[in-house]
């Protein structure tokens, strides 16, 4: 390339050689290019300041103070190509339009082969760079000399070089590491291997115990493929493919589908977006002191805690014998009084907690069919439309409970229980140097504690340095408040039974229904209902609902057994046969039926309109409904009236006692 080509206008990737041609270069980097040292590099410049040449050729140098620059374009052919070639390295091409699928599986080769696709790569677009600045007219020996000043010898041959262009000729820079990369790939040949052989010794080894060597499996499957005539590799052979199956399948057939599913990935769950109050954690533990109840029963009683899921407060909790679902109950009416009622309680599958009693007809692990729904009761949940979420055994972490019980488990040991410690084996009982602590006195040991607990600052997602009990307060909406009569709904004791042919309710020795809700029970004579009853009041008034869970009855009163002979027996007597006949009046004059002498004569007046049979004798009658037209008996009429007037008398007479009786 002469110097009038490279003074020429240029455009595209020549642009870079019009404004290289205008570079100024320092003596160093003269003496660089032409492997002279700075100091005859300096006199060089100047010799070329006064119009002298340097190796038979004019170079133009500029003076800047007391420095002289040399002017790249000015240099001969051979160091301009030179300085062009290191220059351009440093110049990156248009990189074009990227094809994700082709880096892909770029991605995917080894380490290795995307090292040598890189590095061919940068050997083509420098390449291409040099080839644009230099000009076509570029022989390879001049490129490949400059690719081996830049790229080393490796791989830099005519050839190989000429090679590479020609395969991302065309293509863009960006995908020239895809492009180049090798399309080997990896067809071992297969050892021989039946199918039926490879399906036993998986099934070997999901049979056998996970400490099983896989050489015995091996050797087992062998012993098995000799006798069937079946192709069995070598144990390396089969050992590179059982690696090969995924790692899940592998411990499937090892540890069992239970062991892979709990490996599952967990889902990150965010408690700013709860409120308080949304949702509860419900569980109970039984504490490490001895406890005298009021009735003198000494044991470990049973903490049963509910804390709020987003701000883990604790808002309600109780010490009882036993983790009992009347305990459980009474905990959750208590707190519902305070805070208002929850949306959803999440706890495990205890019996308590999974009683009918207390969840009623949730959805739980344990009901199967929509027959075993329908025989669960009422519960408490069911009444204040809390829904409830039961979590499997052995899943600790999800229940914010059982968290609660590790930061509270200290109040046990602590020295306010001296005397009433006791271990946390199963089966412990006191011994006679063990000293029980009242009731009273561990509610108000634990009460204390937990009231701290919840002003403590805390590191609940959201918290910011607050306290259980500021969160509470700044982030809860409005409550929502249950009235008193879903609370008294709520604890109630829910039981099935068949209304009595008296139209009562009974349940062991216990009667409920009296006159007054009679009329509504006897139209569910021999149907089941469901009753409510206070479990620790039994002759308190009852609720009933059908098994549609529609109300029935509201205050069905109790009907109390007494004494044989009694005053107040007979009085009871007597006033049930008092309301039922006033309940009989009230309903004959609700239906204002005819009366017997109005439906005599009715009937005579039909009869005697009645037609009669022209071939039928005379004094015969068609009888056209049975009983109805039949000839009345003329010495009859008398005396049924007398009976009816008779029995219209003793009716006012009983009426008109009964009102004395009551006035007085």
């Amino acid at each position: 390339m002469t110097r009038q080509a490279r003074q020429a206008p240029i455009d595209g990737a020549m642009h870079f050689a019009h404004h290289t041609g205008k570079r100024l270069l320092s003596a160093g980097e003269f003496a660089q290019l032409a492997d002279i040292s700075p100091q005859k590099a300096r006199r060089a410049l100047a010799r070329a300041e006064g119009g002298h040449t340097w190796n038979g050729h004019k170079l133009k140098v500029e003076r800047h103070g007391r420095q002289l620059f040399l002017i790249a374009g000015s240099l001969p052919d051979k160091l301009w190509r030179k300085f062009v070639a290191r220059e351009v390295a440093d110049i990156l091409p248009e990189p074009g339009i990227r094809d994700d699928e082709a880096h892909l599986a770029f991605q995917r080769l080894p380490r290795a082969a995307r090292e040598r696709a890189r590095r061919k790569a940068d050997i083509a677009c420098y390449i291409l760079k040099l080839r644009e600045v230099l000009g076509e007219g570029a022989s390879w020996a001049e490129i490949a000399r400059g690719v081996r000043a830049t790229f080393g010898p490796k791989g830099t041959s005519e050839n190989s070089l000429k090679a590479l262009f020609k395969a991302v000729q065309g293509g863009d820079p960006i995908n020239f590491a895809p492009a180049l990369a090798p399309n080997w790939r990896t067809t071992p040949r297969r050892a021989p291997c039946t199918d039926q052989a490879w399906a036993a010794f998986l099934a070997i080894i999901r049979d056998s115990h996970a400490s099983y060597p896989l050489l015995h499996a091996w050797r087992d499957a062998r012993d098995i493929a000799a006798g069937e005539g079946w192709d069995w590799p070598g144990y390396e052979v089969v050992l590179r493919r059982w690696r090969g199956l995924p790692k899940a399948r592998r411990e499937e057939l090892r540890f069992g589908r239970e062991l892979v599913l709990k490996g599952t990935i967990p889902v990150n769950r965010d408690r700013t977006t709860l409120r308080p109050m949304d949702q509860l954690s419900l569980d109970g533990r039984k504490v490490d002191n001895w406890v005298r109840f009021p009735d003198g029963i000494v044991c470990r009683p049973v903490m049963i805690v509910l804390c709020d899921v987003r701000s883990d407060k604790v808002v309600g909790w109780r010490l009882a014998k036993s983790e009992t679902s009347e305990a459980t109950r009474t905990l959750l009416i208590g707190t519902v009084r305070r805070h208002g009622v929850p949306k959803r309680i999440d706890t495990d599958n205890g019996s308590a907690f999974a009683s009918s009693r207390f969840s009623g007809s949730n959805a739980h692990p344990y009901i199967k069919t929509e027959a075993d729904r329908e025989s669960r009761s009422f519960g408490a949940c069911d009444v204040l439309n809390i829904d409830v979420e039961y979590h499997k055994p052995g899943n600790a972490r999800a229940k914010p409970a059982e968290a609660i019980f590790s930061h509270l488990r200290h109040i046990d040991n602590g020295p306010r229980f001296k005397g009433a410690h006791t271990g946390n084996r199963p089966g412990d009982r006191p011994s006679a140097a063990v000293e029980p602590v009242s009731l009273e006195f561990a509610e108000r040991v634990y009460g204390e504690a937990i009231a701290a607990f919840n002003t403590l600052p805390c590191r609940v997602q959201g918290a910011n340095g607050r306290s259980r009990n500021e969160i509470f307060e700044q982030e809860r909406g409005a409550p929502r408040i249950a009235t008193e009569a879903q609370l008294r709904s709520a604890s109630l004791e829910y039981d099935k039974r068949k209304v009595d042919q008296f139209g009562r309710l009974r349940i062991g020795n216990w009667s409920y229904g009296d006159e007054n809700t009679r009329p509504i029970l006897d139209r569910y004579i021999g149907q089941e209902l469901w009753i409510g009853r206070d479990p620790e009041n039994y002759e308190a008034s009852v609720v009933a609902y059908d098994t549609d869970q529609c109300l029935v009855c509201n205050d069905i009163p109790c009907m109390a057994a007494g004494a044989y002979r009694s005053r107040e027996g007979e009085r009871t007597a007597k006033k049930l046969k008092r309301d039922r006949i006033k309940h009989l009046n009230k309903a004959a004059e609700a239906d204002n039926a005819l009366s017997s002498h109005g439906l005599a004569e009715l009937l005579e007046k039909h009869r005697s309109a009645a037609p009669t049979d022209e071939g039928a004798a005379s004094g015969d009658v068609v009888q056209m409904t049975p009983n109805l037209l039949r000839p009345a008996r003329p010495d009859r009429d008398a005396s049924d009236s007398a009976e009816i007037a008779k029995i219209r008398e003793r009716e006012l007479a009983a009426e008109a006692e009964d009102k004395a009786a009551g006035g007085a």
